[in-house]
């Protein structure tokens, strides 16, 4: 369990790191990607059976928002994806409390 939450705080470190340019990134989706998979690689060569599943990291599966052609590698090293506000309480711009059903249209 404390290996889990270290590799989460890892991957959120990392991404909040680039994202606000505190490490030159100049594909942050790319270099997600190769650190998730790196996580994934070393944890199972000690581990055959270790999960690896990022939260929200669907977005990072694609260079940018036009592309449809998914990393299949990223994919290959996760084993899921964890996603909040899916059904309710979208994010605060649309200003939908937790709780409350997200719109169809959104």
């Amino acid at each position: 369990m404390k290996k889990t939450i270290c590799i989460f705080a890892a991957l959120f470190l990392f991404f909040i790191s680039c994202r606000h340019n505190y490490l030159p990134c100049e594909n942050y989706r790319e270099a997600m990607r190769d650190f998730v998979i790196k996580i994934s690689d070393n944890a199972r060569a000690i581990n055959p059976s270790f999960i690896v599943i990022p939260q929200n990291g669907q977005n990072v599966a694609w260079d940018d928002e036009d592309d449809i052609n998914p990393d299949q590698n990223y994919f290959n090293a996760i084993d899921g994806c964890g996603r909040e506000d899916t059904f309710y309480g979208m994010d605060a711009n649309y200003d939908i409390a937790d709780g409350t059903v997200t719109p169809a249209n959104l």
